[in-house]
């Protein structure tokens, strides 16, 4: 099957521009990351997807079926659009037991679904909850349920509104892998909202990157859209960085700590050079600057677990983060000679 389309879905209120222009496919089977930061219209997206919110211009098809067409006036209730939802909150019903809450949407509990119920439920070890109440749960149990309940259906597309951004550390973590197994063996279309890039590198085959504007400005597999960022504001999306200013020569830009390419950039222009603090190692000892390498002195480092962050003098005027996994822990004034990844570096234009 398709699975769902959307082409030039625009929405505004009054003269505040929610979307703009989005077009987009996900495959049946697929599951698709719309990250962007908060306010830049993910909900609305989905709510417009649903059927809840009528776009002030475009289209969207699912599985070949048009389901929205502005200028056609069509407009399919959310009921008849075979979509399912999963939300921040479970929002399940509190009137319902953990079985009942699952099996909402199948029409009279037939057979088959009373299978996938009964198997779902010894995948996630939930069994013994069969009979409870919502609110003798926790919230990953809860987060479980509101899954089940989505997918018991078997909808042609399911959409995922920042499932996880309530759990703890340790159940978001557990969730998203326990999702991630069910999603993928669903026929559904999958959209998951969020604006933890991590979230979507784990979960997504392809991610649409939406911006403050509400434009998608990129799209890609994780693996593209972690390594080739279109500008500064996705490479910042993804994570802090280290940011230096320099002129191109040559197609090279001089900095305080290197000299960095810059093919893509007219000689004369101004840049930002972006350098990703885990692009960044260290050795330590050694002396000055030099062709030899750069070296630094060490102002702080501090453990944040799996990875030691580390602050690094360069110079007066020049101080770098880095983060390097395992523990790494130099005592401040350490001079340590610091080297630099050339595929963690990015030049843009300033003002990019």
């Amino acid at each position: 099957m398709d699975g769902l389309r959307l082409h030039h879905i625009s929405h505004w209120y009054g003269s505040c521009r929610i979307l703009q222009d989005i077009s987009l496919h996900v495959a049946t089977g697929e599951i698709a990351c719309l990250l962007g930061p908060s306010g830049c219209g993910k909900t609305t997206l989905l709510r417009i997807i649903a059927g809840l919110e009528t776009p002030r211009e475009g289209h969207i098809a699912i599985n070949d079926r048009m389901v929205t067409d502005v200028a056609g006036g069509l407009l399919t209730p959310p009921e008849r659009r075979k979509v399912g939802m999963m939300f921040q909150e479970a929002a399940l019903f509190p009137h319902l037991s953990v079985r009942d809450n699952i099996g909402f949407g199948l029409n009279g509990m037939r057979q088959a679904g009373e299978l996938w119920i009964h198997d779902a439920m010894l995948r996630l070890k939930m069994e013994s909850l069969a009979h409870s109440w919502p609110h003798q749960l926790s919230g990953g149990q809860m987060q479980r349920v509101a899954l089940l309940r989505a997918l018991a259906a078997s909808p042609s597309v399911l959409l995922m509104d920042e499932p996880f951004s309530n759990l703890d550390a340790h159940n978001r973590i557990l969730m998203r892998e326990e999702t991630l197994e069910f999603l993928q063996e669903s026929r559904a279309a999958i959209i998951l909202v969020t604006h933890d890039p991590e979230e979507a590198m784990f979960m997504a085959d392809r991610i649409f990157i939406l911006n403050e504007e509400g434009a998608i400005v990129q799209s890609g597999s994780p693996s593209e859209t972690w390594l080739g960022p279109v500008d500064r504001f996705v490479t910042e999306l993804f994570g802090p960085v280290n940011r230096l200013s320099g002129v191109v020569r040559s197609h090279i830009v001089d900095t305080a700590v290197g000299r960095f390419a810059a093919t893509a950039v007219a000689d004369g222009k101004k840049v930002d050079v972006l350098i990703r603090p885990d692009g960044i190692t260290i050795r330590e000892g050694g002396e000055g600057n030099g062709e030899d390498g750069l070296y630094g002195r060490i102002l702080s480092a501090r453990l944040l677990g799996r990875v030691s962050h580390l602050r690094i003098a360069i110079d007066d005027h020049v101080i770098l983060n880095a983060r390097l996994s395992g523990v790494i822990l130099p005592k401040e004034g350490t001079r340590v000679q610091v080297l630099i990844e050339k595929c963690s570096v990015f030049v843009f234009p300033k003002n990019s």
